[in-house]
C-alpha cells in the first residue's frame, strides 16, 4: 500500500515537472523516434487500481489470519447465542413451572374458598353430616333425635324418682305396720324379742338393697346420659369442622 502511493506520488510529480517544462518535454519527444508499438507494461499510473485492490487484499498469510478470526468470532456468536437460548429456556421453563404451581394453588385456594362460602350461605340447620354409628342426615335432624333422646331419659329419671318415692312410703308403711303388729300384740318396741330384731334387720337390709340398687340405677343413667350428649355434641362439632 505504502509502495503504491509512493509510485502514485512519483509519476504525478512527474507529470506536473513536465507540464512545468513544456520545452525539455517537447525536445525529447522530438530527439527520441516514435515506438512502433505500445510498451508491454502499462503506464505506472493507470495501474494504480490494481495495485491498491492487490494491497488491500494483503498477503496470503494475512488472509489466514483473518480467516481464523473470522471462524474464532464466528464460534464465539455461536457460543454466545446457544449459552443465551440454553439460559432462555431453562428461564421459560422455571417461570413455567412456578406459573403452574401457583395455579394449582390458587384452584385449590379458589375452592377451599368456595366451599367456605357455600357452608357459610347454606342454612347451619340443613348441613349435612353423618357418622359410622348414624345414618347421614341434617343437622337439624341429629339435633331433634338428640332432643328425643334427651326427653326419653328425662322421663326415665322421672319414672326412677316416683319409684324411689314409692320405695320410700312403701318402707315407711312396712316399719308402721310393723311397728303396729307388736303394740296389737301388747308389745312394746322396748320388748322386741330376737326374732323380731332379726326379722327387722332383714327387712332393712332389704330396703337398703332396693335403695342401693335404685340409686345406681339412678347414676348409671345420669352418666349415660351425660356421655351420649357429649358424643353427639363432638359428632357435630366434628361433622361441622370437617364441612369447613
Amino acid at each position: 500500500m505504502a509502495s503504491t502511493t509512493g509510485n502514485l506520488r512519483t509519476s504525478t510529480s512527474n507529470i506536473k515537472r513536465e507540464e512545468e517544462c513544456p520545452s525539455t518535454l517537447r525536445a525529447r519527444l522530438r530527439d527520441e523516434p516514435l515506438a512502433e508499438k505500445s510498451p508491454i507494461e502499462p503506464i505506472p499510473y493507470r495501474n494504480v487500481y490494481q495495485e491498491v485492490h492487490a494491497s488491500l487484499r494483503g498477503p496470503e498469510q494475512d488472509e489466514t489470519l483473518v480467516q481464523e478470526l473470522e471462524n474464532a468470532y464466528a464460534r464465539m456468536g455461536y457460543a454466545l447465542h446457544s449459552s443465551a437460548t440454553k439460559h432462555l429456556l431453562e428461564a421459560h421453563a422455571e417461570v413455567k413451572a412456578k406459573t403452574k404451581a401457583f395455579s394449582e394453588e390458587s384452584s385449590k385456594t379458589l375452592e377451599q374458598n368456595k366451599a367456605l362460602y357455600d357452608n357459610i350461605t347454606h342454612p347451619l340447620s340443613a348441613t349435612l353430616c353423618h357418622s359410622e354409628d348414624y345414618p347421614q342426615a341434617s343437622i337439624a335432624t341429629h339435633l331433634k333425635r338428640l332432643k328425643q333422646d334427651i326427653a326419653a331419659a328425662r322421663e326415665d329419671i322421672v319414672r326412677l324418682g316416683t319409684e324411689w318415692e314409692e320405695c320410700c312410703k312403701e318402707e315407711e308403711a312396712a316399719w308402721n305396720e310393723f311397728k303396729k303388729g307388736f303394740e296389737d300384740n301388747g308389745q312394746g318396741t322396748n320388748v322386741i324379742d330376737k326374732e323380731a330384731k332379726t326379722a327387722a334387720e332383714e327387712l332393712k337390709k332389704e330396703v337398703r338393697a332396693i335403695v342401693e340398687a335404685k340409686c345406681q340405677m339412678l347414676d348409671e343413667i345420669d352418666q349415660d346420659f351425660k356421655q351420649r350428649i357429649q358424643e353427639e355434641t363432638q359428632k357435630i362439632m366434628a361433622t361441622l369442622l370437617a364441612g369447613i
